[in-house]
């Protein structure tokens, strides 16, 4: 008599116990690489928005700029740099000029990333600053903190707790 090989009924079983076991383990994991996608896109924009904010700074530092205030609509600081003439407040860029170019034209920002100006996303006007994020809505409210996937550029002097000199970028990735 000849013996078989291969495995029994029973062991078949508890290899896919086992398997089952280990994909409801790590299913969580892979669901939330959406989310670290959001959080890294967002890492990634702050980072770039600083780079451009302080190198602009440099140059209006180069120029005297650097400690001025807004005065007027029709006399801010500025600086040009190869991209443009850029509108200043204490040297870095203005979230939304009257007239020059802004934070947002020194980064390049995907269409599927939503950018609104004010203190929520329903301003019309200057606003001195931006939201750039997923879950955000235009004419609306911005989202609950717990639903809240967006970065925020404030330039320096504006509202909302940022009164010094140097601009803010504040993560808020509680939704993403």
């Amino acid at each position: 008599m000849s013996k078989q090989k291969g495995f029994t009924l029973i062991e078949l079983v508890v290899v896919i116990i086992i398997l089952g076991i280990l994909a409801v383990v790590a299913a969580p994991k892979f669901i939330n690489l959406s989310r670290d996608a959001k959080i890294s896109t967002l890492d990634g924009i702050g980072a770039a928005i600083k780079f451009a904010a302080d190198e602009t700074y440099l140059k209006a530092q180069i120029e005297g700029a650097a400690e001025q205030a807004r005065s007027s609509a029709s006399n801010p600081p500025f600086v040009e740099i190869p991209a443009g003439i850029f509108e200043l407040k204490y040297g870095y860029p203005e979230a939304w000029p009257e007239s020059g170019l802004g934070i947002l034209d020194m980064v390049d920002i995907d269409d599927s990333i939503v950018v609104c100006f004010g203190s929520d996303c329903d301003s019309a006007s200057n606003s001195s600053r931006v939201q750039i994020g997923y879950n955000l809505v235009q004419g609306e409210s911005l989202p609950s903190d717990d639903e809240a996937c967006y970065l925020r550029y404030s330039e320096p002097g504006g509202t909302g707790g940022n009164s010094e000199t140097r601009y803010t970028v504040t993560h808020f990735t509680d939704g993403c």
